[in-house]
Order: structure tokens, then C-alpha cells, then sequence
């Protein structure tokens, strides 16, 4: 197996040295590409190059070719801005892009979260919520929290304290005790409150204050404090781009689970979805062929 993956490796790093140099011309010309090429990096299926201010994409990946075809006609603040897309050769396509910046480490840890949540490689039972978001979905969720802690003596209760021992139930008895019964919203609301887990555990015995847990240094919140901190927190809005620019690909016929590091990148502050190159569902569109 390691043999397979270092071969593999040495093709995508030699890809663009398979074309003449009157190839290449040809290709930037092609692309309106303008100066050096300087390798950004590859993975098994494509080679990434930096040129000017876009990227050439050599991939080996139909889909990745189709889902970014698909996507050139359409505009989405959290996906990359695609100029063109061309079949090149036998299994080579071309795929041309604005070059973004590195994203923060918020974004990254907000995106890992995502990834583990979608991708059935990473996952047992992964969850389709994130491709069935709204523009008022977000809303949704905080007008929960405020209903929540408005109501926050019907919180603890002693089934709640009974209730199953993983998360995602326990967040849905503290919905169904304050009188929520939205289907979606039952579905939605632990997935977006354990995005700060890591940072805050939280005390389902307790309305306010922190806690000494009893295993370890760290502290427990109450319900409320910890509701409040969720509702404040700043990853709900690079959650809620994230699930925006999923449904958007998902209602194109595109579901895209491949939320790499790689795949990451930020502009003007904001998250953005790059490199579709793993995707299980991608629309049938024409590609243009180019003659190199």
C-alpha cells in the first residue's frame, strides 16, 4: 500500500511536466493566465499552481471537473469564484480559479467540525441538516436559545437528568422540557451547540456558574451560561456559511463532503469551499475541450 501512495505521489507532483512548454502557453492563454507558475501543492487525484492571481488546477477527477463546471455560471460568497473549466487530454482536466488566502484557525477548527459531521469516511451516521439550510436558520437557533433561557426553570428537570447519556439527546430534552417540538429544530440544535463543547462543558444540573468537574481541572457551566456563550459565539457565523454553501451546491445536483484542510480557504474574513475533487453526487454538464 505505501508503494501505491508514494507512486501516486511523484505522478501529481510531476503533472504539468507532461505538457511541452508550447503546451503550457497554450494553456495559460487558454485560462488568461498571466506569469510564473509556482506549485501550490497536490493530492492523489490533482496538482495545484499559482499563477498571477488564479489558480490552474490539474485533476485527474471527473467529478471535480463537472462539479466546478456546474458552478461557473453561479455566484456564492462561501465558494470559489470558477472562470473555466477544460478536458485537456486522456483523464485531464483544467480548472481555473481566484487565488484566496490561507484560512484562520477558527475557520479550520469550525470546518474540521463540519467535516467530521458529513463525512460518512470520518462518521458512522453522517447528517444531511447541514444540506437543508436556510438564510433563517441561524435565526431559528438563537430565537431557540432566547426561548430557552427565558424559560429556563422548566431546564432541569429529573428526567433530564435521566436522559440518555450522549449529548445530542440531552440537548433535545433541554428543547422538548421548554416546549419545543420543531422537527428540524430538534435536529439542528445539538449539532450547532457542540461547536463550543471543546471550550465549555456544561453542567445539566446547574442554571449558572461554573463547576469543578469531578474527573479532570476543568470546569462545567450551567445550562444558561452556556447558552448565552453559544448564542454570542463567533463560529456560529462561519457554521452557518459553511451549511449555506453546502445546501447551495446540494440543490445544483453537488454534494460535497470533502471538508479538508486543503479544501479551506478564507476571503475577506470568510470561509470558502474550494477543490471539489470528493464528491458522491455531481450533475452531468459539458465540458469544453481544449486542443494543446
Amino acid at each position: 500500500m505505501m508503494r501505491v501512495r508514494i507512486r501516486k505521489k511523484v505522478i501529481m507532483e510531476n503533472m504539468l511536466k507532461q505538457f511541452s512548454d508550447e503546451q503550457i502557453e497554450t494553456l495559460k492563454a487558454w485560462g488568461d493566465l498571466q506569469g510564473g507558475i509556482k506549485r501550490l501543492g497536490g493530492g492523489s487525484e490533482g496538482e495545484a499552481f499559482k499563477v498571477g492571481d488564479k489558480v490552474l488546477k490539474i485533476t485527474t477527477s471527473d467529478t471535480e471537473a463537472q462539479s466546478a463546471a456546474a458552478l461557473i455560471p453561479l455566484d456564492h460568497p462561501n465558494i470559489y469564484d470558477i472562470s473555466k473549466v477544460g478536458h485537456i487530454g486522456p483523464n485531464r482536466y483544467a480548472i481555473i480559479y481566484d487565488y484566496l488566502d490561507e484560512p484562520s484557525a477558527e475557520i479550520g477548527e469550525v470546518t474540521k467540525y463540519v467535516w467530521d459531521l458529513v463525512d460518512r469516511r470520518r462518521t458512522g451516521s453522517p447528517t444531511n441538516a447541514p444540506y437543508r439550510w436556510t438564510e433563517q436558520s441561524m435565526d431559528q437557533v438563537k430565537q431557540v436559545i432566547d426561548t430557552l433561557i427565558a424559560n429556563q426553570d422548566k431546564l432541569i428537570q429529573p428526567n433530564l437528568k435521566k436522559s440518555a447519556w450522549n449529548m445530542p439527546e440531552k440537548f433535545r430534552d433541554l428543547l422538548r422540557n421548554a416546549g419545543i417540538t420543531d422537527k428540524y429544530v430538534l435536529e439542528v440544535f445539538p449539532l450547532i451547540a457542540r461547536v463550543i463543547e471543546n471550550d465549555m462543558s456544561i453542567d445539566l444540573t446547574k442554571l449558572t456558574g461554573k463547576t469543578k468537574s469531578q474527573y479532570s481541572d476543568k470546569y462545567s457551566h450551567g445550562i444558561v451560561d452556556y447558552l448565552k456563550a453559544l448564542k454570542d459565539d463567533p463560529r456560529l457565523e462561519i457554521l452557518n456559511d459553511l451549511f449555506l454553501a453546502l445546501t447551495f451546491m446540494e440543490k445544483r445536483g453537488i454534494h460535497f463532503v470533502d471538508l479538508s484542510g486543503g479544501n479551506i480557504k478564507e476571503k475577506d474574513g470568510k470561509v470558502v469551499i474550494i477543490d471539489l475533487g470528493y464528491t458522491t453526487k455531481t450533475p452531468d454538464v459539458k465540458i469544453e475541450k481544449v486542443s494543446l
